[in-house]
C-alpha cells in the first residue's frame, strides 16, 4: 500500500494510482535462454525503487505526469512529479525520463525538412531526476 502525497493546496503527487494491465505477461518464453535471463535481470533492475529528486527547467510552475509499466502482466502506474520533491521511484522510470532531450532547431528548413545551413542541437533536459541521497 502506498501513501498518496498531497501539497498544502491539495495537489496529489507521487504514485497516484495503479491501473490493472490487460496484457498478460508470458514470462519471456519466446526468447532464447540467454536473452530471457538478460530480460528478467533488466526487469528486476528497472523495478528496483531508488530515492530521487525531481527537477524541471521551469521550476515550480511545471510538473510531470507520467505513466510507467514494467511490462506485460504488471500494473500501469500513474505518477505526478513536482519540482524539488523527493520520491521513491522505479529505476526504469528514472532512466526513461533522464534519457529524453528536446531538439532545438537552428534556422529554417527547406521544403524537404532539411536544414543544410545550420546544425540542430539537443537542449539540456527539461525534466530530470537526480540522486536524493549520497
Amino acid at each position: 500500500m502506498s501513501i498518496i502525497q498531497v501539497t498544502a493546496t491539495g495537489r496529489e503527487h507521487g504514485l497516484i494510482k495503479k491501473i490493472p494491465n490487460s496484457v498478460q505477461g508470458d514470462g519471456f518464453k519466446h526468447m532464447t535462454p540467454e536473452a530471457k535471463e538478460q530480460a528478467l535481470k533488466k526487469k528486476k533492475d528497472d523495478g528496483k525503487l531508488i530515492k530521487a529528486r525531481y527537477l524541471n527547467k521551469k521550476g515550480l510552475t511545471e510538473y510531470l505526469k507520467k505513466y510507467y509499466c514494467l511490462g506485460g502482466g504488471e500494473p500501469i502506474q500513474e505518477w505526478v512529479f513536482l519540482h524539488e520533491q523527493v520520491y521513491d521511484v522505479p529505476q526504469g522510470l528514472v532512466q526513461e525520463v533522464n534519457a529524453k532531450k528536446t531538439m532545438v532547431r537552428q534556422g529554417k528548413c527547406d521544403e524537404n525538412g532539411e536544414n543544410p545551413a545550420h546544425k540542430d542541437s539537443f537542449e539540456e533536459f527539461e525534466h530530470r531526476f537526480v540522486p536524493a541521497d549520497f
